[in-house]
């Protein structure tokens, strides 16, 4: 029982670590937490949404070549398992 609680405080530790670490990387403070909760919405909206815009073109770029070589791979297994079982 000691052995779940004391594993239970140190990733409560860490994960408070990892999100005081990226708040900080989007410049909000705890006192702006606070007292402007409605703005601190807003602003992390509008980084989900920028990190949306610049993350989407190179996805498709990437699956521009990603995709077609997926399947390619699919058929080429689907094949050669049929060629197997005969």
């Amino acid at each position: 029982m000691k052995s779940s609680v004391t594993r239970t405080i140190v990733k409560l530790i860490i994960a408070s670590l990892l999100v005081g670490l990226a708040l900080s990387i989007v410049d909000i403070t705890p006192e702006e937490l606070l007292n402007d909760l409605g703005g601190w919405v807003q602003r992390v909206f509008s980084v989900f949404v920028r990190m949306l815009q610049w993350s989407v073109p190179y996805m498709l770029m990437g699956a521009v070549i990603v995709v077609p070589l997926w399947a390619v791979h699919k058929l080429w297994r689907m094949f050669r398992d049929r060629s197997a079982k005969s």
